[in-house]
């Protein structure tokens, strides 16, 4: 079960600017777990979020606490929290036909995570590398990765998890753009042109 998230310090921000603490977009992000402001770890409330919560509105100042114990988190999940809410409110042109998961494999063709031919994604090498690097957060299973990738679901936490690991920027994964030419056709063309000039495949 999920609840609604608060930073205690941009409560207290809230109430010294507005009189009231409100809650934030950002904090509600699935897994962020951190205030990308602040660097200190989110409070969940009692207020819980699901299809058959009861849909009456709860006001912040309410549900919130006046005092709270701040607990900063780590210079690496504070910098994805960061990454995930620029992402998160980044325009996104609807215009733009390009699937994701297409885009992410035309990224990930240029990383170890792919052979010189662009044929395959080592997606069992990329799922344990990811889990090992955002050790605090739930694993990622190799078939929702592979799903991404197939354009079956639009995850968008192991899209940033993946585009913030292999470092690609938030503009690319906003605005994504297919090159002129995959991996694989510029691999086979390579081939074609040794092959015009007389090598065997075994030479090759």
């Amino acid at each position: 079960e999920r609840y609604l998230s608060y930073c205690p310090l941009c409560a207290q921000e809230d109430r010294n600017q507005f009189g009231e603490a409100y809650f934030h977009r950002t904090h509600q992000i699935r897994e962020i777990g951190v205030c990308p402001k602040h660097q200190c770890k989110l409070k969940e409330t009692s207020v819980r979020i699901c299809s058959n919560a009861s849909p009456r509105l709860h006001v912040p100042e309410e549900v919130i606490p006046q005092q709270t114990t701040v607990i900063h988190s780590n210079e690496e999940e504070y910098k994805f929290a960061n990454y995930i809410a620029e992402l998160f409110l980044h325009p996104i042109s609807f215009a733009n036909d390009v699937l994701i998961g297409e885009f992410l494999k035309t990224k990930i063709e240029d990383s170890p995570y792919c052979p010189p031919s662009g044929l395959y994604i080592y997606t069992k090498s990329l799922t344990e590398h990811l889990n090992r690097h955002f050790s605090w957060h739930e694993p990622i299973k190799q078939h929702v990765i592979q799903k991404v990738l197939s354009g079956d679901t639009n995850d968008f936490m192991t899209i940033s998890k993946i585009g913030y690991f292999l470092g690609f920027s938030i503009c690319e994964l906003a605005s994504p753009i297919l090159p002129s030419k995959t991996k694989t056709e510029q691999f086979r063309e390579s081939i074609s042109d040794l092959r015009k000039q007389g090598l065997s495949f075994v030479k090759i």
